[in-house]
C-alpha cells in the first residue's frame, strides 16, 4: 500500500520523469509484481518437481528489471549535475554517483569502457560534475540495454515540464555486427579535393580510395542514421599530427603491411596512411551515431586518412573483389547514371542482393 519503499518507491518517481507509468504504476513494478506471483505459483505448484529451480529464470527477470529505477535515477542526476544541463551542483552530482555505483558492476560485466566513461563523469574527486556531458555518460548507459536485458522500451525518455532532455537511443551492442563500417561523423575525400561526411555521401560518389587513387562509391552494404553503436577507436599519428579513425570491431584495415581485423590492431602498429604509415597511439572503445559501410569499386576507402578495406571478417576481402567484379565491367561499359538507381540504398532492386552479396548483420 502507499508509495512503497526502496527501489519501488523510486520507480514510482522516476516512471514520471521518463514516462514509463503504467495505469497507476511503473511499468516496471507491475512487471515485478507479476513474476513475485508467478514464481510463488511455481513455489506452490505440488507438481514441481524442481524446487527452487523452477524460479530461476523468474529471479534473473526481477533482477533485470530492478535495474530499471537504478539507470533512470542516474540518467536524470546525469542531466541535473551537467553545468551544461539542469546545472543544480554538488547535490544532483552525489545523487548521480550513487545511483551510478549501483549499476556500475553489471556495465562493466557488459563493457568496461562504457563503466569507465560512467564513473569518470560522476566520481565526486573529480575536478567537476559530468565532464564529458550527459549525453555521452547517456550514450554509455544506452549502448549496453541489450547486454543487460533491457531495451528503450523499459527505460524511456527522460523529461523535464513534458520537454524530453535525453532521448534513449540504441543499436547494436558489442561486436556483434558483421558490417564493416563507421560512424556517421567519419570523413572521406571526394575526388574533387572535399572532405564530406560518411552521413552526406552518395551512391556514385567518387571518393579517395588510397594515395592518388579515386573511385565510385556502388553500394552501402549499412547507411544507419540512428541509433548508437560500438566502434574501436584508434589515435593515429600521421605525418606528425594526431588524427582519429574509428570503425566496428571486424573491419579490415591495412596495418603492418597486411591486412588485420580492427580489433586485432595494437598500440605501436602502423596503419597504411596517404604518402606515410600513421602510428597507432592509442586504443578505446566508443559509442557512436550512425552505421555507414560504403563500398566501392575499388574494394578500399580512405577514412579519415587512414586506407581501409572496404570488406568484412564475414566474406574474406580477395573473393569479395571478385565478386563485384561484374560491376566494374557494367560501370565501364555504360557509366554511372545508366545503373545509378539499381544501386541506391533505398531500390528494392539493391544490387548487393541482385549479386547476391552479404548485406544487413554481414553485408560488405
Amino acid at each position: 500500500s502507499g508509495s512503497g519503499k526502496l527501489l519501488y518507491s523510486l520507480a514510482e518517481k522516476r516512471c514520471l520523469d521518463f514516462g514509463t507509468c503504467s495505469g497507476e504504476k511503473a511499468a516496471v513494478n507491475n512487471k515485478i509484481l507479476d513474476d513475485f506471483e508467478r514464481g510463488a505459483a511455481v513455489l506452490r505448484d505440488a507438481t514441481n518437481a524442481t524446487g527452487c529451480g523452477g524460479v530461476v529464470d523468474i529471479t534473473e527477470s526481477i533482477r533485470t528489471q530492478m535495474t530499471v529505477p537504478l539507470i533512470q535515477g542516474a540518467l536524470r542526476y546525469a542531466y541535473l549535475a551537467d553545468p551544461a544541463g539542469g546545472d543544480e551542483g554538488e547535490k544532483a552530482w552525489a545523487e548521480g554517483w550513487a545511483f551510478s555505483a549501483a549499476v556500475l558492476p553489471q556495465i562493466d560485466n557488459c563493457d568496461e569502457g562504457a563503466a569507465k566513461l560512467i564513473r569518470e563523469n560522476f566520481e565526486v574527486t573529480a575536478d567537476g560534475p559530468v565532464k564529458d556531458g550527459f549525453q555521452k555518460v547517456a550514450d554509455a548507459f544506452f549502448g549496453e540495454l541489450s547486454c543487460l536485458g533491457l531495451s528503450c522500451s523499459d527505460i524511456g525518455n527522460f523529461m523535464v515540464d513534458g520537454d524530453i532532455k535525453i532521448q534513449c537511443s540504441t543499436g547494436t551492442s558489442g561486436d556483434n555486427d558483421d558490417g564493416v563500417c563507421f560512424p556517421a561523423d567519419s570523413e572521406v575525400m571526394l575526388a574533387g579535393g572535399e572532405a564530406i561526411r560518411l552521413d552526406h555521401l552518395k551512391v556514385g560518389d567518387r571518393i579517395r580510395v588510397s594515395d592518388g587513387s579515386y573511385s565510385p562509391v556502388i553500394f552501402f552494404g549499412h547507411k544507419i542514421d540512428q541509433g548508437l553503436f560500438k566502434f574501436h577507436s584508434f589515435g593515429v599519428e600521421c605525418h606528425g599530427q594526431t588524427t582519429v579513425v574509428e570503425m566496428t570491431g571486424n573491419h579490415y584495415v591495412l596495418a603492418n603491411g597486411k591486412l588485420l581485423q580492427a580489433r586485432q590492431v595494437q598500440i605501436g602498429d602502423q596503419m597504411t596512411g596517404i604518402g606515410s604509415a600513421c602510428v597507432v597511439q592509442s586504443i578505446d572503445v566508443v559509442m557512436k551515431h550512425g552505421l555507414y559501410s560504403p563500398v566501392t569499386a575499388q574494394g578500399t576507402i580512405v577514412v579519415n586518412s587512414v586506407v581501409a578495406s572496404c570488406f568484412t571478417s564475414a566474406l574474406l576481402p580477395t573473393f569479395a573483389h571478385i565478386i563485384l567484379a561484374p560491376v566494374r565491367l557494367i560501370y565501364a561499359a555504360v557509366g554511372w547514371n545508366a545503373i545509378g538507381s539499381l544501386l541506391n540504398e533505398h531500390s528494392g532492386l539493391n544490387l548487393a542482393r541482385a549479386l547476391g552479396l552479404p548485406v544487413g548483420p554481414t553485408s560488405l
